[in-house]
């Protein structure tokens, strides 16, 4: 059997995604989303959090936050518990964007499984799990926690 059209599809389907990101960002750049997201999921995180949840140096972590502040999307607050560490929060331009774009990636998602019968949905999902399990030898369920676990293991590897 060839599994590359298999893998390429799949990649494909990836791409397409991304660009679909990245053309609902609503005036966002692509590379911001994952940060306001996160800081949106863990209010009050610090730039050290972030920095450890995208795999990049605190350097890297301060010139992003530095743009977004500048650009009106993200406050640095003095942290309660540390008077030399800041905490950071979403400005309302910031959370209208998320959800504009959510809003956005979501009627790209209907459209991606609108022709697909229940049956169909519950047949992909199950053979995704399957080609999970191939992998990880785990039946879990995929969440943002899972990805940050998976990121946090090959970094360690």
């Amino acid at each position: 059997m060839d599994y590359s059209q298999i893998l390429k599809k799949h990649l494909f389907l990836h791409l397409l995604r991304r660009e679909a990101m990245r053309q609902n960002a609503v005036g966002l750049m692509g590379c911001q989303m994952p940060i306001l997201t996160y800081i949106e999921r863990k209010r009050g995180c610090t730039q050290a959090d972030l920095a450890r949840e995208m795999f990049v140096s605190p350097a890297s972590i301060a010139k992003s936050i530095d743009r977004l502040e500048n650009s009106g999307l993200v406050e640095r607050n003095l942290s309660q518990d540390s008077k030399r560490q800041y905490t950071l929060s979403l400005t309302e331009t910031a959370q209208k964007a998320l959800a504009e774009s959510a809003k956005n990636m979501k009627a790209y998602d209907e459209k991606l499984f609108c022709d697909f019968s229940e049956e169909e949905f519950a047949t992909l999902n199950a053979l995704l799990d399957k080609l999970i399990f191939n992998v990880t030898g785990e039946n879990k369920e995929i969440t943002h926690e899972t990805f940050a676990e998976f990121k946090r293991h090959k970094e360690n590897d």
